[in-house]
């Protein structure tokens, strides 16, 4: 008589988990050393490059199970500002909303930047939300929701100042009446094709608000949706991945007017 023998097969924890994560954050770590970025003959944005070769640095490895909320990064990129440069250095993150609907982004975008560089707080937060300020002129109530978060942000020391990306003239009005924190800085995208005069307006209401203005080159599609997916799927678990927000950091040293650290931190949400 045969007896019946259980079929035991070893499990992969670590597909198992994976397949049960429904949120990681993604941090390239200092991007200006990342040789994929200077090898890059292809058209991806730096931000899809670089997470391209984040994933792949740390499935190589990485063999702990995945955690929610977990952080993947780049093992070799990563760098912390010490405690005696901290004074020297000029911390600035641009929040960049991609989800309309993610709740909580400047406090995690924030938190996971100081985290990443072993800060207790940064210099100055711009927050862009193109998909909610373009082609209108009132201030959307979504965009003012997350605005009161950086202003909260503000109080609490966590950043010194605070600005907007990407404004008309209507929506920068919108913000200065209704803002308990006043704004540092806005940016506007740089496009050789217009003259000065485009903006005169919004250039002219900003300085007599004592607003810095500053130019950007940001491409519109940092972070392609499908190809995004694709990317999160094949080394982190299958299925529809999506971004939430985008957060890039620049660490400038005054003194040489030279940049000593870019990165990306990325919300990524399963469905």
């Amino acid at each position: 008589r045969r007896l019946y023998q259980p079929c035991l097969h070893k499990v992969d924890v670590s597909i198992l988990s994976a397949n049960m994560v429904d949120r990681v954050f993604v941090d390239t770590g200092n991007v200006r050393r990342c040789q994929h970025l200077a090898n890059n003959s292809e058209t991806n944005s730096e931000a899809f490059t670089t997470l391209l070769c984040t994933l792949s640095s740390w499935k190589r490895h990485t063999a702990e199970p995945l955690q929610t909320n977990e952080i993947l990064g780049h093992p070799k990129l990563l760098e912390r500002i010490s405690p005696s440069e901290r004074a020297q250095r000029h911390i600035t993150v641009k929040i960049f909303l991609l989800d309309p609907a993610a709740k909580n982004v400047v406090q995690e975008a924030v938190a996971n930047v100081c985290k990443t560089l072993g800060v207790s707080s940064v210099d100055l937060v711009l927050l862009a939300a193109p998909a909610l300020l373009a082609g209108g002129r009132a201030m959307p109530s979504s965009f003012l929701a997350h605005w009161k978060d950086l202003e909260a942000a503000s109080e609490s020391g966590t950043t010194k100042q605070i600005g907007a990306s990407d404004v008309t003239l209507e929506q920068l009005q919108d913000l200065v009446a209704t803002s308990k924190v006043p704004l540092s800085d806005i940016q506007v995208a740089f496009d050789p094709s217009n003259a000065p005069c485009t903006f005169k307006s919004l250039y002219d209401f900003a300085l007599q608000q004592g607003i810095r203005i500053g130019t950007h080159n940001d491409v519109q599609d940092m972070l392609p949706t499908d190809r995004f997916s694709e990317a999160l799927s094949t080394h982190v678990g299958s299925g529809h991945w999506q971004p939430g927000w985008l957060a890039r950091y620049s660490v400038l040293d005054p003194g040489r007017s030279v940049i000593t650290n870019r990165g990306y931190v990325i919300a990524a949400q399963r469905s």
